[in-house]
């Protein structure tokens, strides 16, 4: 069974650790120092005694043969002793996980394959996100739950948005000039432009997300985004191209790949909505094929003094 683990788990916990990680990332790492110095059962045993109401085990007939490590939606750890592998236990580790937890991510180390093939037979997919592990040469690489939609076009790879693209998104969301005609930009900073992606990746975490930012990538640039959003069974539109991009028809043509996929998903109802003063905008709707069906006021762009009006085109598929 899968319980909580209690303080009579500990030196079991902690040897199943010392074992695993010797085995599977003493190749990888190749310091022994740390493989047979550091990484002892008696210090190992006193650091996960205070860890101990974040971990579950799983226990047989009062073996303790694998772990699970979870803190608040991310597996932080999963770990079955050598000689128990290939049972099933990491598979009913993980899926109790997922049954019980709002787990949405995790991270593993690049070069351990095996452990990466495991998660995705679980639903987690590999992301584009990579970070060193700590003291190492070696990447961590992200895993999440949720949906990862790629799409591409002729010219264009739409891919999650996400904090991997903050400089590049800061690029025209810092720019009062790239943002003259948008509701919510240009952000004040770019923390605020941080807290927003991170609130991106987060939903793209989601098994249902309700709402889809997409980095708009042209020859492995990442030059803007798109999005749909959904609300009231319509899916509203929205992108931003970089200003040195615009006039090459690269917002029509991310918005179109769009389109095209979410109405294959069951979306039929598309609008967008564009301040009356950016006819360019206004042609990417027609390009797509919307129909202009109001003119309302009310519109308030952030750097602007004044409310304006904007224009709300529909596409029925």
């Amino acid at each position: 069974m899968i319980r909580q683990a209690t303080m009579a788990d500990v030196s079991r916990i902690a040897e199943i650790l010392v074992f695993v990680k010797r085995v599977k990332f003493r190749p990888i790492f190749q310091d022994d120092a740390y493989s047979f110095g550091e990484l002892q059962v008696l210090p190992v045993a006193e650091q996960y005694a205070k860890l101990l109401d974040h971990i579950l085990v799983y226990d047989d007939g009062g073996i303790v043969k694998g772990l699970i490590r979870i803190e608040e939606n991310e597996i932080v750890e999963l770990y079955v002793d050598v000689f128990f592998w290939n049972q099933g236990i990491g598979s009913a580790l993980i899926e109790y996980a997922k049954a019980h937890y709002p787990v949405t991510f995790l991270w593993a180390i690049e070069k351990n394959t095996d452990a990466i093939r495991f998660y995705e037979r679980h639903g987690f997919h590999l992301t584009d996100t990579k970070k060193f592990e700590e003291g190492t040469t070696e990447y961590l690489v992200m895993l999440t739950r949720g949906k990862r939609v790629e799409l591409h076009t002729e010219r264009l790879t739409l891919k999650p948005l996400g904090v991997q693209y903050l400089d590049t998104t800061a690029q025209y969301s810092l720019d009062p000039q790239n943002a003259r005609y948008m509701c919510f930009l240009p952000h004040q900073d770019i923390e605020e432009t941080q807290a927003f992606l991170e609130s991106v990746e987060a939903e793209w975490n989601k098994e249902d997300p309700a709402f889809y930012e997409f980095a708009v990538l042209h020859e492995g640039k990442h030059i803007g985004a798109v999005s749909l959003y959904f609300e009231n069974g319509l899916g509203e539109l929205g992108w931003i191209i970089r200003k040195e991009h615009w006039g090459q028809g690269f917002a029509t043509e991310a918005a179109q790949a769009l389109i095209t996929h979410f109405a294959d998903q069951g979306c039929r109802h598309f609008i967008a909505h564009c301040d009356t003063q950016n006819p360019a905008s206004a042609r990417v709707m027609e390009k797509l094929g919307m129909t202009r069906t109001g003119t309302f006021g009310g519109r308030k762009n952030r750097n602007a003094a004044e409310e304006s009006q904007e224009y709300q085109y529909e596409l029925v598929k």
